[in-house]
């Protein structure tokens, strides 16, 4: 067994499909050279889904806690879904 990389992504439905089809990728590629983790991230969008989208400040309130974990080195990739 290689390295292992950690793919975050959100609990949302279409989120887990969609990184499902990337950890499927990235075996197929790398076989047992790699082992994919999936570490779900709950976001601010997540967390509060009574207040409106643009009482978030800044980027996205499904974005900004993905990136904060990528540079905490939490998780090696993203996995963001757009709608």
């Amino acid at each position: 067994m290689g390295k292992k990389v950690i793919l975050g992504t959100r609990g949302s439905k279409l989120a887990m499909i969609q990184t499902e089809e990337v950890k499927k990728i990235l075996f197929d590629e790398f076989q047992d050279d790699l082992k994919v983790e999936i570490k779900v991230i709950k976001t601010e969008g997540d967390k509060d889904k009574d207040s409106p989208l643009s009482s978030f400040e800044g980027r996205g309130a499904f974005v900004r806690s993905l990136e904060n974990a990528l540079l905490a080195k939490e998780i090696d990739a993203a996995v963001h879904s757009l709608k």
